[in-house]
């Protein structure tokens, strides 16, 4: 009995915590003009409910923190570089590169398609006078050559039309500097990802040099693709 009480006071606790967690780390969701919508076309990835970035907000900066510290180490930012983060979402990347540049000379761009994801990155980091936004389809927009030293895709590819995948990624060789790395992760599963041949067919196609090229879990679970490539 004394042990099962023990549990149980483990559970409430943990639980506790965790409801604390959610509203410190999602409060500010509730102070951001977005639309609600009932049913995403997209499942939300462009028009997400309050809800739904609360959730991915959540799990981001708990669960999920390992894995996008470990992508943003793969990026060896030394703080003076141009920093693209293509399709950054709420931020959970962004946040820790816009802290590694905060001290040098560096300059984040968050580019989403989702209006209501840039809403929410510009008021979570509204602090910093180095971070750059931009809204809309990147195929779209016109942007200058050579532009960043490093680009991050992480986790964003999989969910855009395969159609459109290599024309995404032409124009994101378009804007990085001679010199300058791409850095994407990628899901794999058959249930929610892409084959990892693909990115590795579409850098290459698009005239990328491959540093490395790694399969493996995040999180023991998740099975991705990791690859650094080189513009020459």
């Amino acid at each position: 009995m004394k042990i099962f009480i023990g549990i149980l006071v483990i559970l409430l606790i943990f639980a506790t915590v965790g409801v604390i967690s959610y509203f410190k780390i999602t409060a500010f969701v509730n102070e951001i003009d977005i639309d609600e919508v009932e049913d995403a076309e997209d499942g939300g990835i462009t028009q997400p409910s309050k809800n739904e970035i609360k959730n991915y907000l959540f799990f981001a900066e708990t669960i999920m923190q390992p894995a996008y510290k470990s992508i943003v180490r793969k990026c060896e930012l030394t703080g003076d570089e141009k920093v693209m983060d293509f399709g950054s979402g709420a931020g959970p990347s962004s946040k820790i590169i816009a802290r590694e540049l905060e001290e040098g000379n560096g300059e984040l761009t968050c580019l989403d398609i989702s209006e209501s994801w840039i809403k929410v990155v510009k008021h979570r980091f509204q602090d910093y006078d180095h971070v750059n936004y931009i809204l809309g389809d990147i195929t779209n927009i016109e942007l200058v050559e050579n532009a960043y030293d490093v680009i991050l895709i992480h986790f964003v590819l999989h969910d855009i039309d395969k159609a459109l995948r290599n024309p995404v990624i032409e124009k994101l060789v378009y804007i990085l500097k001679p010199g300058g790395r791409l850095i994407i992760r990628e899901p794999v599963s058959d249930s929610h990802g892409m084959p990892g041949d693909e990115v590795r067919q579409l850098m290459q196609e698009n005239g990328l040099a491959e540093q490395s090229f790694i399969r493996r879990k995040i999180l023991l679970l998740i099975p991705v693709v990791e690859g650094i490539y080189y513009k020459n």
